[in-house]
């Protein structure tokens, strides 16, 4: 994560791997004050939104975490749990969804597992471990790009259509 905007701002930008092998809860109705875009590389898993529908994950899908928003996330712990993922700050989030880069109208959808992807993720980390302040715009508009570029190949898919059929109400 970088942070920035001074010394009192909240604002950040971050992007990661995380292994959560054998774990079988991850959030249970809780949320983060910044917004998050999880790519699953490996494993199952079920996303529950704050009102209570289900969304079913597996490699290749994306979820969504919206600041401030409580949700849910439960891991199939028989399996290996593996994610990456782009975070931006409220700031940011608020932006970025006005400007259509971040799509909140797709919690998750499946765009295929592509590991050039998750190549893409490890060099934004790779960036900004390395970079200097004056290097952190950039940043932020090769994140945003790349988060554009999900939804895009989401939309283009045609899947949004056929994930909503998966998605289960509570009862």
């Amino acid at each position: 994560y970088r942070s920035f905007g001074g010394t009192n701002s909240m604002e950040r930008i971050g992007s990661g791997f995380l292994d959560k092998t054998g774990k079988k809860e991850d959030f249970i109705n809780s949320s983060t004050p910044c917004y998050s875009l999880v790519y699953v590389i490996e494993g199952e898993g079920e996303y529950r939104d704050r009102s209570g529908n289900s969304f079913l994950l597996g490699p290749g899908y994306f979820f969504q975490r919206f600041p401030n928003v409580p949700h849910s996330n439960y891991i199939n712990p028989e399996k290996n749990w593996k994610e990456c993922f782009i975070d931006f700050g409220q700031e940011l989030f608020k932006a970025f969804s006005l400007a259509r880069i971040i799509r909140p109208e797709y919690i998750s959808g499946n765009i295929g597992l592509d590991m050039e992807l998750v190549r893409s993720v490890g060099n934004l980390c790779e960036r900004l471990k390395e970079a200097g302040e004056e290097e952190i715009p950039s940043i932020v508009c090769s994140a945003a790009e790349l988060t554009l570029s999900i939804f895009r190949r989401y939309e283009n898919s045609g899947k949004e259509k056929e994930d909503s059929l998966i998605v289960e109400m509570p009862d």
